[in-house]
């Protein structure tokens, strides 16, 4: 069975995420996970949440909830069944997130569909980072999100919560 579970960003809960995980199909077992709460680094978040989620994993992580989605997903390719990023960046640390691996460096080996969507105004993660990470992961695709910035999952609720449905159909077939 896949599960879908949604990562939040750094100090944010399932309110993050939550227009879009009451339309997520129930067949998926939507969760949004906390370990980025329970963790210092992300190789022990990722750790965690997959001894937490057994089984393939459709992630969706927003902003550091992304970073960790990527740490998961080279942790556990084989698992990883699904990747989307939401206004997250590949690059190692800045001054707001401190020692933060370079996830750039294993992209390239990212096989699974991706999913990568960014706010055209977001100014924490500008649009070149998203942009960045689909040039890495073959085959992904992008979408950019009108008059957003940042928190797009609560700033267009129902342009994202569209986007990962639609995607989601294409990657996880629902009888």
């Amino acid at each position: 069975m896949t599960q879908l579970v949604f990562i939040p960003g750094l100090a944010a809960d399932a309110i993050m995420g939550q227009h879009q995980m009451g339309a997520m199909p129930a067949q998926l077992q939507p969760a949004v996970t906390d370990v980025h709460m329970r963790h210092v680094t992300l190789p022990e978040m990722a750790a965690t949440l997959l001894q937490q989620h057994s089984g393939e994993l459709i992630l969706c992580g927003a902003s550091m909830g992304g970073m960790l989605a990527m740490e998961v997903v080279h942790q556990a390719p084989q698992r990883t069944k699904g990747l989307a990023l939401l206004g997250t960046t590949a690059r190692p640390e800045t001054d707001a997130m401190r020692a933060r691996p370079d996830a750039r460096l294993h992209l390239g080996l990212v096989s699974c569909p991706t999913l990568v969507l960014c706010g055209d105004s977001d100014q924490l993660t500008l649009p070149e980072c998203s942009r960045e990470i689909v040039q890495l992961i073959k085959g992904s695709e992008f979408k950019l999100v009108p008059q957003c910035g940042h928190l797009l999952t609560m700033e267009r609720p129902a342009e994202v919560t569209t986007a990962l449905l639609v995607w989601l159909a294409t990657i996880a077939p629902l009888n």
